[in-house]
């Protein structure tokens, strides 16, 4: 194959390569949601069988079909009209459609009784709209028919005890007294050892009561704890749809423990399904919530929600039992709809986000067909998968509300531990990073010091050069050239040899004395000039103030004061003829100034010399690297010269001057 021919079919192998991949991705990302959805689904019926077994008593199966009896309101059979047979439905039930709507229906079933010393029973299902309940006749419970919706107000389980007085050896009867109309219903009943009767009775309220009433308490518990806490911003729209969420599953809770029972009908069928449709929608914007879909489609279901309760509360007015039928209907329709795309969206979502929150996307998973699984039990009266012995007697929803509640707190504190343990990582890496930062930074201070210390060193010497060039080299080529011209006697020799002496001498006590304070460096030139000032006749004085011991000046700032003093003192004595000098230091504690005075008794200075004098200039020179003034008070007239020097205490110097801050 030519190179050509290969470089025009490449983009259409990689895009072939690309559509494989693709597809190969489609179907991972489908096999995985198909294992997700499985898997909520089995944990979801297993864990629903297990309490509907739990819920029954053990080898006591209820019987097939119940005889039934009209009567009238007294419960006495209606004569000429023959009983019927009532079967067992899916529901469970016994029911049996009554087109004449008779008023009471008679249930009546017979049952062996044979040993004396056995605690005999029976279990129903639930004990709405049973009026009597009687063993051979003999009544144990007798009540005025009720018909409240609410698990409290009869649709809990309930057991019966029979008094032994009252059975005999061998064949019973059990009747049962229902106050239904046009459908009359017998709940599934057990009739057999009592203790086993209250076992599956502890379990069936446990199921359908208790964890309802713990839902409730645990769910209010979440609602404030979401409330209380000031969430990321992130997080802030999932909160927010979990806390309605869990307060329409509250108030739809309190519904089926009886809470609406007190309004007349049909206010209390209409806040039935409104309360209904407020959970279904509640649990689609919990779902766009957590899965961060389009902030609209709240307000369209908002929208959609508000259209349904209307239409239900028009047909209200219209009819009481055609509100039932169709709100009921639309009732299982939008179960179905919108449990069946929570599903998608919550798996959908764990795809997207690399299988993250599993746990959280299964518990919500099974919660949702909690709801699903209610809703075509309502309609179809389904059984648990491949365990059709098993009908569903029971809501599974409402406790599953506590399923959720517990789990969110699980999630939420999770949550908390996972930022807790980031936070303590990040600190930790941050530290980490801090230090290795910090190590470096001390390797750059001390190699920049290191290139400060060789910099001064340099400096220095620089320095020194051109001291010692400007200073005892120039004397010494001064005599050097005089001795070449042999004009040089044995007293200059002497006198420049001093002074080269001296110079080299201010160089080293300049540096000899770096960090003492400059009262004492000065205290150093007085010691080397005094000596030489006396063998010419010349006294000096010197004077300083306590507050004159600073500090933090430099070998390169004591030798410029040390050479304006010492051209001070030659000026004294070579022009002014001075017989004494007086020399005082002192500081300014104001202005933060040091003080520095050359005062002779000489005969005084031209101001012309001052003007334009070379040594002079250099004084000036001096003083100004030391950012002062220096100020000559003198003339020809007057009797001696004032030579002023003043210049600012170094920052270092100031600390050290400072009094002291009271404690």
């Amino acid at each position: 194959m030519s190179s050509r021919v290969f470089a025009e079919r490449l983009p259409g192998q990689q895009r072939e390569r690309g559509l494989h991949y693709d597809r190969a991705q489609a179907t991972q990302v489908l096999i995985g949601t198909l294992i997700l959805l499985l898997v909520s689904q089995a944990i979801f019926w297993i864990g629903l069988g297990f309490a509907e077994s739990m819920a029954r008593p053990d080898a006591l199966p209820g019987p097939a079909s119940v005889t039934m009896y009209p009567a009238d309101k007294n419960g006495q059979p209606l004569a000429g009209i023959g009983p019927v047979e009532a079967p067992l439905v899916p529901e469970p039930a016994y029911v049996l459609d009554d087109p004449e709507r008779y008023p009471r229906a008679l249930f009546v079933e017979e049952f062996e009784y044979a040993d004396v010393e056995q605690d005999f029973g029976v279990l129903l299902g639930w004990s709405r709209r049973i009026v009597d309940v009687r063993v051979n006749g003999v009544p144990l419970k007798t009540e005025s028919p009720t018909d409240i919706w609410g698990i409290l107000g009869g649709f809990d389980p309930v057991v019966y005890s029979f008094p032994n007085e009252y059975l005999r050896v061998g064949t019973n009867t059990l009747e049962l007294l229902n106050s239904g109309r046009s459908k009359k219903i017998l709940p599934y009943f057990f009739i057999g050892d009592l203790s086993a009767l209250y076992i599956a009775h502890t379990w069936s309220r446990v199921f359908s009561v208790d964890l309802v009433l713990a839902s409730i308490g645990v769910m209010l518990f979440v609602i404030l704890l979401c409330m209380l806490i000031d969430w990321p911003q992130q997080d802030r729209l999932r909160v927010r749809t979990l806390i309605l969420l869990l307060s329409a599953w509250t108030l739809r809770n309190l519904t089926f423990l009886g809470i609406d029972g007190g309004l007349p009908d049909p206010f209390r069928l209409l806040s039935h399904f409104v309360i209904t449709y407020l959970f279904l929608f509640s649990l689609l914007i919990f779902a766009l919530g957590w899965t961060r879909r389009a902030r609209w489609t709240f307000k369209s279901s908002a929208i959609l929600l508000a259209t349904v309760c209307v239409v239900v509360g028009i047909t209200a007015a219209i009819s009481e039992a055609l509100l039932f039928r169709l709100a009921f209907t639309l009732e299982t329709l939008l179960t179905v709809v919108i449990s069946g795309l929570v599903l998608v969206l919550f798996a959908d979502h764990w795809v997207k986000n690399d299988r993250k929150e599993t746990v959280e996307i299964l518990l919500f998973l099974v919660c949702t067909a909690a709801v699903l699984a209610d809703s075509i039990d309502d309609q179809f009266q389904i059984a648990v998968p491949f365990v059709p012995e098993l009908p569903l007697t029971f809501y599974a929803a409402p406790m599953c509300g506590l399923l959720l509640a517990l789990g969110m707190v699980a999630s939420l504190a999770a949550q908390s531990t996972r930022a807790r343990i980031a936070t303590e990582n990040a600190n930790e890496l941050l530290t980490t990073k801090l230090k290795q930062q910090e190590d470096r930074l001390l390797v750059s201070y001390q190699r920049e010091k290191e290139l400060e210390k060789q910099q001064v060193l340099d400096d220095e010497r620089q320095r020194i050069t051109r001291d010692m060039h400007d200073g005892v080299g120039g004397s010494l080529m001064s005599l050097l050239l005089q001795a070449k011209r042999n004009d040089l006697s044995s007293e200059t020799l002497v006198r420049s040899l001093g002074s080269s002496m001296n110079d080299l001498r201010l160089i080293i006590d300049s540096f000899d004395h770096v960090g003492d304070n400059l009262e004492y460096a000065l205290s150093m030139f007085r010691q080397r000039f005094e000596p030489e000032l006396e063998r010419q006749g010349v006294t000096l004085h010197y004077r300083t103030s306590a507050a004159a011991a600073i500090g933090g000046f430099g070998p390169e700032s004591v030798l410029q004061i040390y050479r304006i003093l010492q051209e001070s003192c030659n000026n004294a004595v070579n022009h002014g003829k001075a017989r004494n000098i007086d020399i005082e230091l002192s500081t300014n504690e104001d202005d933060r100034t040091v003080r520095l005075s050359v005062t002779d008794d000489g005969i005084g200075m031209d101001t012309s010399i001052v003007s334009g004098g070379r040594g002079l200039h250099n004084m000036r020179h001096r003083a100004n690297a030391l950012a002062g003034d220096l100020t000559f008070i003198s003339d020809s007239q007057a009797s001696g010269t004032v030579v002023l020097l003043e210049f600012p205490m170094r920052e270092d110097a100031l600390a050290a001057t400072d009094p002291p801050t009271p404690n």
